[in-house]
């Protein structure tokens, strides 16, 4: 009688082992990708059998595969912060008439959003907190001009200095503190949140500084970087910035353009109107939306997993940033 009843005590053993195990696993991390058309718009309406991935060279499945969303979704909760260079590049009175649109961004996002906004020279200065109410980003674009002459004649306490690595160093440092505030934030646990760097700029970045860390690190926390040029900024800026954003799954645009833009040659569109800067979020928010996802595959302990991908539909691009795992 025993004999006949220990395969069943055997499964019913491992079945138990394996409940053990996998409720003390750390939960697989979400890997999210884009599909971008010619224009650098999402491509949405595909499907799982449209892609190929490969994890490891050999074919695999994607796991709780979703597909991308629409222009007006407000389903998955945004924590951003927007980086404002204090150059002679960004005019004051411009970043002040953006007040509105950037209170306005608010009327996109899922409404446990949260988003700040810092002041960057070779400082970085909190103009507003990761927040959650639309009077604190309009007060941070009004009181850009004043904050900047303030900082430059007293740093306050809360100021954090960068050095010579400038916007590179506020970038990380950002990448820190959005990972950190998706994670304890009450109101995001248990949803699909997603995370962003917007950033306004125009001068020169640090010619020495290695981004490849620095993007390794945003698509481990699934930053996904949007920089938006002002017109003044030259053609190599576009280029570290165009690679930047790309290595990161963002899109880059020139300030108050109508589409996404590539380079400098190609902007024909920027204008720097009151508002203006409404089309680069509603670019930026179409862009999240679209973003398509599957399960990250079980990493063995001590391995690696290598993911490649790859689309069935001709004229997209896609832009894949998690390609490593761990």
């Amino acid at each position: 009688m025993f004999g006949v009843q220990a395969p069943a005590i055997i499964a019913i053993a491992l079945a138990f082992v394996e409940a053990v195990v996998a409720q003390g696993a750390a939960p697989r991390e979400r890997i999210y990708f884009s599909v971008l058309n010619r224009e650098h718009k999402p491509r949405l309406g595909l499907m799982e059998k449209d892609f190929v991935l490969r994890i490891n060279g050999r074919p695999g499945v994607m796991e709780d595969f979703r597909p991308g969303k629409g222009n007006a979704d407000c389903s998955r909760p945004l924590a951003a912060w927007i980086l404002l260079e204090s150059s002679r590049f960004v005019s004051s009175r411009v970043i002040a008439d953006q007040a509105d649109a950037a209170a306005g961004l608010f009327d996109m996002l899922h409404p446990d959003s949260a988003v700040g906004v810092r002041l960057i020279t070779d400082r970085a200065e909190t103009l507003a907190p990761l927040t959650r109410h639309r009077r604190d980003l309009r007060e941070a674009f009004t009181r850009f001009g004043e904050s900047r002459r303030e900082l430059k004649a007293v740093p306050r306490d809360e100021t954090v200095f960068l050095g010579e690595d400038g916007m590179f160093r506020a970038i990380d440092i950002a990448i820190t503190g959005l990972n950190n505030f998706r994670l304890s934030d009450p109101s995001l646990q248990g949803k699909e949140a997603l995370s962003a760097l917007i950033i306004i700029a125009g001068a020169s970045l640090s010619p020495w500084y290695d981004e490849r860390n620095l993007t390794a690190k945003a698509a481990r926390h699934a930053v996904f970087i949007y920089p938006i040029l002002m017109p003044e900024a030259t053609h190599g800026l576009w280029r570290r910035y165009s690679e930047l954003a790309q290595s990161a799954a963002g899109i880059l645009s020139g300030f108050g353009a109508l589409s996404p833009e590539l380079n400098s040659f190609k902007s024909r569109t920027m204008n720097l109107d009151r508002d203006a800067l409404t089309f680069n979020f509603i670019q930026i928010v179409r862009d999240l939306n679209g973003k398509y996802s599957f399960l990250a595959p079980p990493v063995p302990p001590g391995g690696k997993v290598e993911l490649e991908l790859k689309c069935r539909e001709k004229d997209v691009h896609i832009q894949l940033p998690r390609k490593r795992l761990p």
